[in-house]
C-alpha cells in the first residue's frame, strides 16, 4: 500500500514539473477599466411623440456597458486576449499566430470594416460611429493581416432578414478587408465588407445582399490632430452596422416578391489637441443620410456635434466633460424628428 502511495506522489510530481514550465512560459498581463457616465439629456417634443408629445429632460448616472476586465497573453509567436464587459458580456476572445508573412487571428474581435477616428464618450463611448463613421462591431472570424497593411477576414454573417419568409440561410461568410498606410504623422486606409443571405418559404425565395465601404485619413501636427472618415453602405442595418435613423433596411414587397435596397452615406470630421500634460480638447461632427429606395421616400438624415475637454486627474484616472447635440432632421415621410442635446461627463479608472 505504501509503495502505491509513493508511486502516485512521484507520478503527480513529475506531471506538475512538466506542466508548470509550459504554463509559466506565457506572459499574462491583466487589465480593467471601470466607466461611469453622468449626463443630462434634453429631448424635443418630436422625440417624445410616441409618449408624452412634450419636450423632456432627464439626468442619468449609469455604469457603462463597455466597462471591462481582460488580459493579454504572449507566448513567443503565439498570443491571445480575452475581455468581458459589465453586462456581463463577452467582448473579445481570440488567439494569434505571428508568422514571417503576417498574423493569423482566430476568435472574436473588431472586424476589418471598423473605423475609429473619434473619442466621443456619450452613448457608452459612441465615437460618432452611429452617424458618419463605420462600426461593424466585434464578431467571430478568421483573419489574416499582412505586414504590408492588408487585412482580410471571413466573418460570421449577420442574419437581419428583411423578407423574413421563414428560413434564412447563408452560403458564404461575410468577407471584409482593409488596407492601412502610415508615414510619419499621416495615416490613411480603406475598408470594405459584403455578405448575402437567402430568405425562403415553401414557395418563394429571395437573396438579400448588404455591403459597406469606407475610408479614413488622419494628420498629426505636434500635439494636434485632424481626422476625416466617410462611409457608403447598401442595406446597412441588414449588414449589422451601428447606425442612427431608419430607412437603412432592404424593403421586401410581398406582392412582387422583390427587394428594394436602402442606401446610406455619411462622413465624420474630428479635430483635437493636447493643451497640457493633463488636459486636452476635442470636437467632432458627423452627418448621415439614409434612403430606403422606395418610390416617394425622402432622405432620413442625422447629424451629431460634440465638444469635450478630457482631464487626467491621475495616471489612471480621467474625467471627460462633454456636451453635444443630435439633430434628427426629418424621416422618410418628411416628418420632423426633432433633436436631442446633452451635457455631462464620463468618469473612468483604468487598473
Amino acid at each position: 500500500m505504501l509503495r502505491k502511495i509513493i508511486k502516485s506522489c512521484l507520478t503527480t510530481t513529475l506531471l506538475c514539473s512538466i506542466a508548470v514550465p509550459a504554463y509559466a512560459a506565457s506572459d499574462w498581463s491583466f487589465y480593467g477599466s471601470s466607466r461611469v457616465s453622468t449626463f443630462q439629456e434634453n429631448l424635443s417634443k418630436e422625440q417624445n411623440s410616441a409618449t408624452t408629445g412634450k419636450a423632456s429632460s432627464n439626468f442619468a448616472l449609469d455604469l457603462q456597458s463597455n466597462s471591462r476586465i481582460g488580459a493579454n497573453v504572449k507566448n513567443g509567436e503565439f498570443a491571445g486576449r480575452f475581455e468581458y464587459g459589465s453586462a456581463p458580456s463577452l467582448r473579445l476572445i481570440y488567439g494569434t499566430w505571428e508568422t514571417s508573412a503576417g498574423t493569423l487571428l482566430i476568435g472574436q474581435s473588431y472586424t476589418p470594416a471598423n473605423i475609429g477616428i473619434s473619442n466621443q464618450v456619450y452613448g457608452g463611448d459612441n465615437n460618432i460611429t452611429s452617424a458618419g463613421v463605420l462600426d461593424t462591431g466585434r464578431d467571430p472570424m478568421i483573419q489574416f493581416s499582412t505586414k504590408m497593411g492588408l487585412t482580410v477576414a471571413a466573418v460570421k454573417p449577420n442574419r437581419n432578414d428583411s423578407a423574413n419568409l421563414g428560413k434564412t440561410t447563408s452560403s458564404l461568410p461575410a468577407i471584409e478587408a482593409s488596407y492601412n498606410f502610415e508615414s510619419g504623422g499621416f495615416s490613411a486606409g480603406i475598408v470594405i465588407g459584403t455578405e448575402s443571405l437567402k430568405s425562403e418559404s415553401a414557395t418563394t425565395s429571395v437573396t438579400q445582399t448588404a455591403t459597406v465601404a469606407g475610408g479614413h485619413a488622419q494628420m498629426k501636427f505636434g500635439a494636434a490632430r485632424i481626422a476625416l472618415a466617410f462611409l457608403s453602405a447598401t442595406n446597412a442595418n441588414n449588414y449589422g452596422m451601428s447606425i442612427e435613423g431608419g430607412s437603412a433596411d432592404a424593403t421586401y414587397d410581398a406582392t412582387t416578391g422583390n427587394l428594394t435596397d436602402a442606401t446610406s452615406t455619411g462622413f465624420g470630421l474630428v479635430g483635437g489637441s493636447a493643451l497640457s500634460e493633463t488636459m486636452s480638447i476635442e470636437a467632432g461632427y458627423a452627418s448621415l443620410t439614409n434612403n430606403s429606395g422606395v418610390t416617394g421616400a425622402k432622405d432620413d438624415g442625422t447629424t451629431i456635434f460634440y465638444l469635450q475637454l478630457p482631464i487626467k486627474l491621475a495616471s489612471a484616472v480621467s474625467v471627460i466633460p462633454e456636451l453635444g447635440t443630435y439633430d434628427y432632421a426629418k424621416d422618410s415621410t418628411d416628418a420632423k424628428e426633432g433633436s436631442k442635446t446633452y451635457a455631462g461627463a464620463k468618469w473612468m479608472i483604468n487598473f
